[in-house]
């Protein structure tokens, strides 16, 4: 019974020693500029026209080029434009928030 406690007591400290390392913890002023972060891409994906949004959102779901073009029914160089023009567009709305930090 001795040796059963042993061995289950080992197996124990090695699932222990497996576990990952959690992250460190953030700072209240990190969290705080990350929320900003969140905040102002939030504000200025709102703000996107109709066709840019459609990329973004597709493109954060995961999907690559094509199964955009697929899902919206237009060419993949379309959605590329598209992808570059939105970017460009995130791009100039975040200077503000970007200048600040």
């Amino acid at each position: 019974e001795a040796a059963n406690r042993q061995r289950g007591d080992r197996r124990r400290l090695r699932a222990v020693a497996a576990l990952p390392e959690p992250p460190p913890c953030a700072s209240a002023e990190a969290a705080l500029e990350g929320a900003e972060l969140t905040s102002a891409l939030g504000t200025a994906v709102a703000n996107l026209p109709p066709a840019l949004a459609e990329v973004y959102h597709l493109r954060v779901s995961g999907l690559r080029y094509e199964e955009i073009a697929a899902v919206a029914r237009v060419p993949v160089g379309t959605i590329k434009s598209r992808a570059h023009a939105l970017v460009a567009r995130l791009q100039q709305e975040l200077v503000p928030w970007i200048a600040k930090t």
